[in-house]
């Protein structure tokens, strides 16, 4: 729990060796899937009030893991992410709101495969002490509205796998 959100003001740099990009999605017959990104970077800005002004990050589409390679395969593939044209995923907060003990609810455009939607994401900053934040995120995307689908198989394709893919961010930032 925290006791305020005042933050120091500045530009704090995501550590990846601090973090995580993580994500599940529920498919039929099978355990929820979890995959991460193992690269990814961001920034978040605080301004002079102590409160997140800004907010973006990226992840290396490449660097998908589910833990079944055939599956990351073609979570590269053009038939998904397209990593050749499209290789990273971005999102910019275009609207912060800060709440009074560190709540966070950015606003803004997440591209994936070269498509922009608008996303939601919420969670908690705080100040950790020695120039650096810890900031935890999540929100669902909607992978349909980004042309993601899955293959036909036994007549079934999408329909074996949710339409809504939850992330999860948790990272450290550092000025």
């Amino acid at each position: 729990m925290l006791a305020t959100s005042v933050l120091r003001p500045g530009t704090y740099a995501v550590d990846p060796a601090r973090g995580r990009v993580d994500f599940t999605v529920e498919h039929v017959g099978m355990p929820t899937v979890s995959g991460r990104f193992a690269r990814f970077g961001g920034e978040v800005s605080v301004g002079a009030d102590g409160h997140v002004v800004a907010a973006r990050g990226a992840v290396e589409a490449a660097s998908v893991s589910t833990g079944v390679r055939r599956r990351d395969d073609f979570l590269a593939s053009e038939r998904f992410f397209d990593v050749g044209a499209c290789p990273a995923i971005t999102f910019e907060a275009d609207q912060v709101h800060s709440g009074p003990t560190g709540e966070l609810e950015l606003h803004g455009p997440l591209t994936i495969a070269g498509r922009a939607c608008p996303l939601t994401l919420t969670g908690q900053v705080r100040d950790t002490g020695a120039g650096r934040l810890w900031v935890e995120l999540s929100g669902t995307i909607r992978r349909s509205r980004y042309g993601l689908r899955f293959p036909q198989w036994l007549g079934a394709g999408d329909r074996l796998v949710a339409d809504d893919v939850h992330v999860r961010i948790a990272a450290r930032a550092g000025r």
